[in-house]
């Protein structure tokens, strides 16, 4: 990283080192050792030195070059003794120990050098990596305030939008109140207009057929009115919902629904209402037209009894003529008989008014009684009509809930049976089973499984898709062979999803329709998979689940002997398998998870987890058998 610090020698000056490590090596080691040894030690010619050492006193002949150039070839010899030799060498000696000191200084301060720029690079390279630390620690911390930031602004403005979308909605809940209660005390009003009307009628019977057409416009023109109320509040809901956000305006779209199939309703029951008005109105005419009819029969046996006495009363008129030419010719006992007759038609026609009037009480009876047959009448239409209204109001095909538990609330004391809902808006409306009555009612079921019907039950749960979802017939918790698996749309597309909530879960056994064991889960926040497990299960109809103890407890259970919805503690070959519940299939190995028809139900019996079977030879089933497992939701 550094190749600029260490100091590179030249090559001369790496050859002139090494010229004098060899003088060195050759004129103070060598000598010592040979001195004195017979013939020349060195023998130079044609160079720069040229001697020869034959013992310490010998002297040293060495020739020099006298011409110039390095290729002279004439040169004078000059002679040294061992001593001058000597001095010359130690001479060399110590110039080569001068530089050899020189050169390790130079080399130790380079060293230093080096070590001391390693050691500033080190030290500048330590900071600067600190300051990236610190500087991107900073960057962190400023990015983490800023998300938290940022998140508590997302969060308030969430709040926000939820609180002024509850708040609307309250505000069309309570608009959605006040006009069906303006519409209760108008048809109140139109109940009450319509009684006086029929009391009228019936007092004023040739207007009835008038009075009640004029309060059957009357009644429409009070309904128009009503819708004109409705559709006006209808358009300031959506004018508020208009200012809400997008995450709230699928809520604003199924309250408007809601009202919109309230305001449907309604007039549905208005016109029923008027249709019960018009054959109440048809049985008043009738009833009226039988009395009119009985009154002319007997005002015609009054003319009748009228006429009889007035000819009764011109033949005594006659006699009395006669009688009195009689007395006038003299008879004087003919005015007796006069007196006599005339007394006796007095009677007759005193007993012909007390009929006619005996004839009218008796009609009037008649017609009391015929009113009092129409308003028991109109009474059981009113009853018959509110009863229905109750009834099938809400969870119908047209006027479908969100839940089972959502028609519990809005209708109080609704039974168990099939209603149809809408998990969401826009979304296709299906029938289903409503639990009412079991652990306070509300359950929704989803699933059903009936033992014998050769159908799988974990792919009937997993095949995203619905299963016999319209088919009426297996909305019933008792056995239905011909529709042997049952699964709506809640599974795949609303667990927990697009907005449906859900917060419980049970799976049921029954056996002919009655239910023998559950499981129930806390299903709030799971996936339609991950419901089923040792984890959510809250209580049971065994004591010991939970806690339990299991080997497998989900719906996949053991896929390699096909024991689905597997609720096992322990395998301890086939005698020695303990647990509680499972749906068998065609892969079992055990007598209790081969003897039934595919798929069984299975479970145990008794409070707490026991062997499906027995250790006897042959084996036999101790576990009981259920016809079907159904699973609800809340």
């Amino acid at each position: 990283r550094f190749p600029t610090l260490l100091p590179t020698p030249s090559r001369m000056e790496s050859i002139k080192l090494s010229h004098r490590l060899a003088i060195f090596l050759i004129i103070c080691v060598l000598p010592s050792a040979v001195v004195g040894a017979a013939g020349p030690l060195i023998r130079t010619t044609n160079g720069n030195l040229n001697f020869i050492l034959t013992s310490p006193s010998s002297q040293i002949s060495v020739d020099r070059p006298t011409g110039s150039g390095s290729d002279s070839s004439t040169s004078s010899t000059t002679l040294v003794t061992f001593a001058q030799l000597q001095e010359i060498v130690g001479g060399i000696v110590a110039n080569f120990s001068a530089a050899l000191a020189q050169e390790t200084s130079r080399a130790t301060a380079a060293e230093n050098a080096l070590r001391g720029l390693l050691n500033s690079s080190l030290q500048s390279e330590v900071s600067r990596s600190i300051n990236v630390d610190n500087t991107l620690t900073a960057t962190v911390l400023s990015e983490a305030s800023l998300a938290v930031v940022v998140r508590t602004a997302l969060n308030t403005s969430v709040l926000s939008e939820t609180v002024r979308a509850l708040a609307a909605e309250a505000s069309l809940t309570i608009g959605i109140s006040a006009e069906q209660s303006r519409a209760q005390l108008v048809e109140t009003a139109l109940s009450t207009t319509l009684n006086t009307a029929v009391s009228r009628s019936l007092s004023a019977e040739g207007s009835l057929a008038a009075s009640v057409l004029a309060e059957q416009v009357r009644a429409a023109g009070a309904e128009g009115a009503i819708s004109t109320a409705l559709a006006s509040e209808v358009t300031r809901a959506v004018a508020a919902d208009a200012a809400l956000s997008t995450a709230v305006s699928a809520e604003i779209v199924r309250a408007i629904g809601a009202e919109n199939a309230v305001s449907t309703a309604v007039n549905t029951e208005r016109v029923r209402a008027i249709a019960g008005e018009l054959s109440v109105a048809n049985s008043l005419a009738s009833e009226i037209t039988r009395a009119t009819a009985a009154e002319a029969s007997v005002q015609l046996s009054v003319w009748r009894e009228i006429s009889r006495a007035v000819g009764a009363e011109n033949a005594i008129s006659t006699a009395v003529e006669t009688e009195r030419v009689r007395a006038l010719a003299g008879e004087a006992t003919v005015q007796l008989s006069v007196w006599q007759e005339t007394s006796r038609a007095i009677g007759a026609e005193n007993a012909v008014s007390t009929a006619v009037n005996t004839e009218r009480v008796r009609a009037l009876a008649a017609e009391a009684s015929v009113q009092l047959t129409v308003w028991q009448e109109a009474s059981r239409a009113i009853a018959a009509e509110t009863l229905i209204f109750n009834r099938t109001a809400v969870g119908t095909f047209t006027n479908p809930v969100y839940s089972c538990l959502a028609l519990q609330q809005r209708v109080t004391g609704a039974p168990s049976g099939v209603y149809w809902v809408q998990a969401a808006l826009g979304s296709p409306v299906f029938p289903v089973f409503c639990d009412m009555d079991t652990d306070g009612g509300g359950w929704t079921m989803v699933y059903k499984i009936t033992a014998g019907s050769g159908v799988n039950p974990v792919t009937t749960w997993t095949s995203g898709a619905p299963t016999n979802e319209q088919a009426t017939a297996a909305l019933t918790v008792s056995p239905t062979p011909a529709v042997g698996a049952y699964a709506n749309r809640i599974i795949s597309s609303f667990w927990n999803a697009n907005g449906f909530a859900i917060t419980s879960a049970r799976a049921h056994v029954y056996n002919g329709g009655a239910l023998q064991k559950f499981l129930r889960f806390n299903a709030a926040g799971t996936t339609s998979t991950s419901w089923f497990s040792a984890g959510t299960v809250t209580s049971s109809s065994w004591t010991d689940v939970p806690p339990g103890g299991f080997n497998f407890f989900s719906i996949a259970g053991d896929a390699g002997y096909s024991r689905m919805w597997f609720v096992n503690k322990l395998y301890n070959g086939c005698p020695g398998d303990l647990g509680w519940l499972a749906l068998t299939g065609t892969a079992g190995v055990c007598t209790w998870d081969t003897v039934l028809s595919k798929p069984a139900i299975i479970y145990t019996t008794g409070p707490t987890a026991a062997a499906f079977q027995s250790s006897a030879t042959p084996p036999t089933l101790t576990a009981g058998s259920g016809d079907v497992f159904a699973v609800f939701v809340r």
